[in-house]
């Protein structure tokens, strides 16, 4: 299945790769490593491609055709949401803010696992669920 924009739907690969990378968002976020003038060098902006700017929150089934090529794709989303909310909510009820209270609570490797779950499920949509042929 193509989707209509295909050039959103690398980018929302390449933040789900992000966010499966622990050592990446250390360098990124906390020792700022990488070239800070790139949008996606701060945790801030990762948090609002996925809650503001496109909204996953809400009927992440609509994308399907758009964004995402399949249910499983969209289910894999809506999880991985699930779990920034849940972050993002127990870091500020402990008063919190920073980029590193944020990827060293505890419930952050449930954010690294979905999106790798995420990743793994754009992977089959991509070759509908098996592994591309050599030519």
């Amino acid at each position: 299945m193509e989707v209509e924009y295909p050039w959103v739907r690398e980018e929302l690969i390449e933040r789900l790769n992000e966010l499966s990378n622990p050592i990446w968002q250390k360098q990124a976020w906390i020792e700022k490593k990488f070239d800070t003038d790139s949008y996606f060098y701060n945790f801030d902006s990762m948090i609002h491609f996925f809650l503001d700017d496109w909204r996953f929150q809400d009927n992440i089934k609509e994308y399907i055709g758009i964004i995402l090529k399949s249910e499983e794709e969209a289910q894999s989303i809506t999880k991985l949401v699930a779990t920034l909310f849940k972050v993002l909510h127990a870091v500020d009820a402990e008063g919190k803010s920073s980029d590193d209270d944020h990827i060293t609570h505890p419930f952050w490797s449930s954010v690294i696992s979905a999106a790798r779950e995420a990743l793994d499920a754009f992977s089959r949509a991509e070759y509908n669920g098996f592994p591309k042929k050599a030519d």
